[in-house]
């Protein structure tokens, strides 16, 4: 009976594909393995197998597997069934999945080489070929060289077109190998190879190295080690703690006395334990709050705990994580930037010692491949990480805690799949059959109308930690403070006097802004021109800091005009602000102060984020100037003043989320106020002091926030009454795009009748030089979602079909943030 196998493959491509196994592979072959499959004209891919099966494909010959790479699954049946959960709901293909799941150092490279054939003729007249000769005598030394050896050795990139020739001559050939990218790391190791428990082995060793001292020193001290528990040292530590030579290591081996060898080793943990510190005692009111949580998770497998800013939920959380740890179960805390959080990461570790784990971007392709295998082993039983992290192969997954889980940032945008992490996490969780608490000190919308439905269970956290007071909160007129000339350059008098007052207290100070940046706008005074980038519809962005003015969107720099390159009027105005302007206008206010910025421009060099933090942390900073990073996870018990400069710019975002986000931005900036002790400050500047949105930041409603949002959007048709799924068309005409948009649009309608928005071209209308258009679906509570995708994917085929479309892009986000 023939067997087959169901693959799936990296690729953007929706489905499986089935090949052929022969009988000795089928003892290997189960779901989870990696194979080696053909696909498509001489090309291998890693594939990942789905099912086995005996049903032979209909429409094609199937193609026999190659090799089967691992004799265990590398991903559990769990995590396949989540895969395909997440290929349907967000409406992308499997292999989508899998490329964005499995780390790129488990996939397995096809590299093409070329070796000689046959010497025949191998002599190529030089006169007319010497660029052929060369690779001829290049390939008769080695086996085979990849084609960029090939250039490299010849000092050119123009080597294809004699390659080819020599095929045809059948003097070379191309052959297709499997490469794996991960490398382990390897260490060297030194250990006896002499029996030390005997004492006249001992004393003769000791004997035979009195006049070799170097080697003598070695010795004792592999001796000495070994009597502590430690059988073998690192060749590099036991150079430097004997202050030897390795030459001396190299005698030792020769005499048989010592032995040396490799051994890969992890490369992000350290061999040795950290010591565990207990756990701090709860608060009444924490424990209170902790039992609700346990008493909610035998009602639902979801429970919210809404704790206000500096209510102590990491304490609450790290209680929940020792209940699962206990019982042998691991847990994933999902947090919505890795980088802002190492202090979190620093107390997890002091708690939970080295059975804590990270797994974020920081860590290349290597590290990430040890710590997939060390979370599928079970090694970690706290993996903290971003909203990558639900695609590890957990063993026993007891508990998902999403901190801060109404931030956008557990959107995924590009490339597919574009999940939110907090919602697939939950179906992740079910999966496993584990609980998912998040925690937020302002959910989201839709996840607080659950709650109250008790759709969700439901904890509130109502008091800062110690009874510290909440900040006293200030709005300041801008309109205001401009008609009575109080500002000076971006500070209104209320915000320097706090900002003094702090310093003089020995306090320190946080500032945000939330664009980067010295000014987003250069006008030309005379004639109102304004640089913009020549790939996308924005204006340049001024950096005084490099000189230059950046596209945000697609990095496009150029140097700062002298003058208007219309006019040619050298009178240039910057409109609006940045983060770098705010820095350069306190400067001569407080020269002083010691001031730092963090933002996208100071954070790119990798531990950037850890120094500018560390540096706050150890009062090395009095003012830290920042953008939304300086919102998420920080807990500084020093920060007397927050100030927000201008909350403008996040209240006339044209989104039907923008009063909601900026309740939350706002709420959590103003939360770093004075986490322990005194009450803190928080001044908002802004030119709409008497807006609802600004009073009800100022009181603290979220409820009357909700309420107010809740009314809007049902009147609009807006979550939570509808689900949403954008549709974005791109191509580089517009015409053709605008065309495609509506034609597909006209397709929609026939389903969605009122129910669809668009075509329309958004806000900035052109990135990297392709056109945007853009349809939206609102889909009534009372709609079927999987019959609506359906419907929406039988219309995209339709669509795709067309040749005149074909080249158009076509991007389905489900549940848009």
């Amino acid at each position: 009976m023939p067997y087959f196998v169901d693959v799936i493959l990296p690729l953007p491509i929706a489905g499986t594909f089935t090949y052929k196994l022969e009988s000795d592979q089928l003892a290997w072959v189960k779901p989870g393995v990696r194979v080696a499959v053909p696909f498509g004209k001489g090309k291998t891919q890693t594939g990942l197998v789905y099912k086995t099966h005996g049903d032979a494909p209909e429409h094609y010959d199937a193609k026999a597997v190659y090799y089967v790479l691992d004799h265990a699954p590398v991903v559990y049946p769990q995590q396949l069934e989540f895969w395909i959960w997440m290929a349907a709901y967000y409406s992308c293909n499997l292999g989508d999945v899998y490329r964005a799941a499995l780390p790129s150092g488990l996939r397995l490279d096809s590299e093409m080489r070329i070796r000689l054939q046959s010497t025949r003729g191998a002599q190529v007249d030089a006169s007319r070929s010497a660029e052929a000769q060369q690779i001829l005598d290049a390939l008769q030394s080695v086996t085979a060289l990849r084609i960029s050896e090939i250039q490299k050795r010849l000092g050119t990139s123009k080597s294809l077109a004699t390659i080819q020739a020599l095929m045809r001559l059948g003097l070379v050939v191309k052959e297709e190998v499997l490469v794996a990218r991960y490398k382990p790391k390897k260490v060297c190791f030194v250990r006896l190879s002499v029996d030390i428990s005997s004492d006249s082995i001992l004393a003769h060793t000791l004997k035979s190295l009195y006049r070799a001292e170097r080697q003598r020193a070695v010795f004792l001290y592999l001796v000495r080690e070994k009597q502590r528990g430690n059988p073998a040292v690192k060749l590099t530590q036991l150079i430097r703690e004997t202050n030897s030579k390795r030459h001396s290591i190299r005698s030792l081996a020769a005499k048989e006395i010592v032995e040396v060898y490799e051994q890969a080793v992890d490369r992000r943990i350290l061999p040795e334990m950290r010591q565990n510190r207990g756990l701090k005692g709860l608060h009444p009111i924490q424990k209170a709050a902790f039992q609700a949580v346990l008493q909610r998770f035998k009602e639902s497998g979801v429970v919210l705990l809404k704790g206000v800013t500096g209510s102590g939920k990491t304490e609450i959380y790290a209680h929940l994580i020792q209940k699962q740890i206990e019982r042998g179960a691991q847990v994933l805390f999902l947090l919505p930037k890795i980088a802002l959080t190492h202090s979190f990461v620093y107390r997890m570790k002091a708690y939970f010692g080295e059975s804590v784990g990270v797994f974020s971007s920081h860590c290349n392709d290597n590290e990430r491949v040890e710590l997939w295998h060390s979370v599928k082993a079970g090694r970690f039983k706290v993996v903290v990480t971003a909203r990558s992290g639900i695609f590890l192969p957990f063993q026993n997954l007891g508990l998902v805690i999403v901190d801060e889980a109404h931030d956008t940032s557990y959107k995924q945008q590009e490339p597919a799949p574009r999940y939110h992490a907090r919602d697939a996490a939950s179906i992740l969780a079910r999966l496993y059959g584990a609980k998912v608490l998040l925690g937020s000190a302002t959910p989201m919308i839709e996840t607080y109308v659950k709650a109250q439905a008790g759709t969700y269970g439901f904890v509130t956290l109502q008091q800062r930690f110690n009874d510290t007071p909440p900040p006293l909160v200030q709005v300041v007129d801008l309109v205001e403070e401009r008609k009575r000339k109080r500002l000076k350059g971006l500070f209104s008098r209320a915000l320097l006097k706090g900002i003094a007052d702090t310093l003089a207290e020995e306090k320190q100070v946080l500032l945000f802004q939330n664009r980067r940046g010295y000014a987003p706008v250069l006008e030309c005074h005379t004639c109102g021109t304004v640089p913009r980038c020549p790939h996308c519809d924005v204006s340049l962005v001024y950096h005084v800091t490099i000189d230059q003015l950046r596209c945000h969107y697609c990095g496009y720099a150029q140097a700062r005009p002298q003058s208007c390159l219309a006019c040619g009027s050298a009178d240039l105005n910057y409109k609006g602000s940045g983060t770098e302007r705010v820095e350069m206008g306190l400067k001569p206010l407080f020269p002083q102060a010691r001031i730092d910025r963090m933002d996208r421009d100071s954070t790119r060099k990798k531990r950037a984020f850890e120094t500018i933090l560390s540096k706050f942390q150890n009062r090395e900073t009095d003012i830290l100037i920042g953008t939304h990073m300086i919102a998420k996870g920080l807990d500084f018990d020093r920060v007397k003043l927050v100030g927000i400069i201008q909350a403008d710019g996040l209240l006339n975002y044209p989104d039907f989320r923008a009063h909601e986000r900026a309740f939350q931005l706002m709420t959590q900036v103003a939360g770093r106020a004075e986490r322990t002790g005194e009450r803190g400050l928080v001044i908002i500047q802004t030119y709409q002091p008497r807006s609802r949105i600004i009073r009800q930041i100022t009181a603290g409603d979220y409820d009357g926030m909700v309420s107010e949002q809740l009314a809007e959007r049902k009147r609009f048709s807006y979550p939570p009454y509808a689900r949403l799924i954008q549709i974005t068309l791109k191509h580089r005409d517009k015409y053709r795009v605008e065309e495609a948009a509506k034609y597909l649009s006209d397709l929609l309608r026939i389903g969605f009748t009122n129910h669809l928005l668009g075509p329309e071209m958004p806000a900035v209308g052109r990135i990297r030089n392709r056109y945007i258009f853009g349809i939206t679906l609102k889909i009534p509570a009372d709609f079927s979602l999987k019959k609506s995708k359906r419907f929406l994917a039988r219309k995209l085929v339709v669509f795709n079909q067309l040749k005149a479309y074909r080249s158009v892009q076509v991007i389905v986000d489900v549940d848009p943030q």
